[in-house]
C-alpha cells in the first residue's frame, strides 16, 4: 500500500493525521516496517503543527510550586523554610503574593524547582537596584511607619528589606514604578537623593489612596471665586483643616506628610493613577504663612501645569525656580492678596501690628499671609515673627 505524506496545513488536515496516527497505534506496527516508519514521520509532522498552532504555555511559579508540592508530598507546613512564614505561603499559593528573589533561590535551590517557571510572570525587584536602595531611606521610611503592615522591629525589618521594600513600591523597579514615573519639575536647591523623593511620593499616593473622595474633581471648578472661598478660610483658628475639607469636597486631595532626609521638599503636585489632583505639603517650615503660600502655590500647578499623570511637581520653595516655577509662584501671589489690594497697603519700619490685621481682615485673610509678604518683599526675615503662626501648622495636623 503505498502512502503519502505532506505538510499540514490547517486544521482539518490535521484531525485527519491524527485519525491516521490512531489506527496505525493501534496495528503496533514493528518499528523497522513501513507501516512503522510512516507513524514516525506522521507522528513528526503533526508535532511540527502543534508547536506552531498549539503551544502550550509555561507553567506559572503557583503551579510549578504546586507541581512540585504534589511530587514530593510536601504540605503548607513544609513550603515555610522556602518562602517564609505560614500566612506567606498561603498567599503565594493562592496568588495573592509575588515571589521575592530570596524565595526564588531557596524554592530553585531546595526543591530544584526550574527558574524559568518561577519568574514567569513574576514582578520583582532587581537585586541590582535592591542593593542600591538608601540604606538611611530605608531605616527613616520604618521609623516613619511606611512599612504599616510590618510589626517586627528595625534589626528583623533589615533582614527582609528586599521584601518590605517590594511590597511597599509594588513594582518591578523602583526607576521604572508607573506611579511615580512622572515627567518630574524638581524645584531643589541641591541635588535631591532620588529614593527619597520615590519614597515620600508613593507614600503620598497610599495615603491619597487610604482617604477615598466623595466627589470627583473638575477642572473648570478652580476659579476666582473657588480660591477668595479658599483663603477666606485662613482667617478661622482652624483654617488649615478647613481648607483640607474643602479641597477633598472638591475632588482634590490634601495630604500632609514629612518630607525625607536629602528631599528638602515644601509641597508637590501630581495626580493619581485614577487622574484625581493630589496636593502634598510637608510642613517643613512649621509657620501658617508658609502653609497658605506652599498650598497655592501647589493649586496653581494643579490648575496651570497637571495635565495627565505624568506631570510632576516637588518643589523646595526657597530656591529660585524656572518659568512654570514663576506662574505657580504668581498664581499664589495673587490668589492670597489680589495686586489692587496690595498696591493699596503701605508698610513702614513702623507700622503697628493693629494695621497689618487690620488690613488682613478688610481682606478676610491670616494675618500671618500679610506678614510674610511683607517679609519676602522686604528680604528681611528678622520682622513680624509674632504674626507668622509658628509652631501652629503641624499640630493641627497631629504631627
Amino acid at each position: 500500500m503505498k502512502k503519502y505524506l505532506k505538510i499540514i496545513k490547517n486544521n482539518t488536515e490535521y484531525e485527519n493525521a491524527l485519525v491516521k496516527i490512531e489506527s496505525l497505534i493501534e496495528m503496533d506496527p514493528e518499528p523497522d516496517s513501513n507501516e512503522g516508519e510512516y507513524l514516525d514521520l506522521l507522528a513528526l509532522i503533526i508535532k511540527d503543527y502543534e508547536n506552531k498552532h498549539y503551544k502550550i504555555a509555561p507553567p506559572t511559579p503557583v503551579e510549578a510550586i504546586k507541581f512540585r508540592m504534589e511530587q514530593m508530598k510536601l504540605t503548607q507546613k513544609d513550603m515555610i523554610p522556602y518562602i517564609g512564614s505560614r500566612s506567606k505561603v498561603s498567599e503565594i499559593l493562592n496568588g495573592k503574593r509575588q515571589l521575592n528573589l530570596k524565595m526564588i533561590r531557596a524554592l530553585h535551590n531546595g526543591l530544584d524547582i526550574p527558574i524559568d517557571s518561577l519568574i514567569a510572570e513574576t514582578k520583582y525587584v532587581s537585586e541590582e537596584n535592591y542593593k542600591e536602595f538608601s540604606a538611611k531611606v530605608f531605616n527613616e521610611m520604618f521609623n516613619r511607619n511606611y512599612f504599616d503592615s510590618f510589626s517586627g522591629n528595625i534589626t528583623k525589618a533589615k533582614e527582609i528589606s528586599e521584601e518590605l521594600l517590594i511590597d511597599f513600591f509594588g513594582d518591578n523597579s523602583y526607576g521604572n514604578m508607573q506611579a511615580v514615573h512622572c515627567r518630574r519639575n524638581i524645584r531643589s536647591g541641591i541635588n535631591p537623593n532620588s529614593y527619597a523623593l520615590m519614597a515620600w511620593q508613593k507614600q503620598v499616593l497610599k495615603l491619597a489612596k487610604k482617604q477615598p473622595l466623595e466627589n470627583t474633581y473638575n477642572s473648570r471648578i478652580i476659579s476666582t471665586k473657588f480660591t477668595q472661598q479658599l483663603v477666606s478660610l485662613s482667617w478661622f483658628n482652624d483654617g488649615v483643616n478647613l481648607a483640607k475639607e474643602f479641597l477633598n469636597d472638591n475632588g482634590i486631595h490634601l495630604i500632609i506628610l514629612p518630607h525625607l532626609t536629602g528631599s528638602r521638599l515644601d509641597g508637590a503636585a501630581f495626580k493619581t493613577p485614577e487622574a484625581e489632583p493630589v496636593i502634598a505639603l510637608t510642613l517643613r517650615y512649621d509657620r501658617i504663612d508658609n502653609f497658605w503660600f506652599t498650598l497655592l502655590h501647589e493649586l496653581g500647578h494643579i490648575k496651570l501645569h497637571c495635565k495627565n499623570i505624568k506631570d510632576c511637581f516637588l518643589d523646595d520653595l526657597d530656591v529660585e525656580g524656572d518659568k512654570v516655577e514663576d506662574e505657580a509662584d504668581g498664581y499664589a501671589n495673587k490668589a492670597l492678596i489680589p495686586d489692587k489690594d496690595w498696591a493699596e497697603f503701605s508698610f513702614e519700619d513702623k507700622t503697628k501690628t493693629a494695621k497689618i490685621i487690620g488690613f488682613a481682615k478688610k481682606l478676610n485673610v491670616s494675618p500671618a499671609i500679610v506678614a510674610g509678604k511683607i517679609r519676602h518683599e522686604r528680604k528681611n526675615y528678622h520682622i513680624l515673627t509674632q504674626l507668622l503662626g509658628q509652631g501652629i501648622v503641624r499640630n493641627k495636623f497631629g504631627l
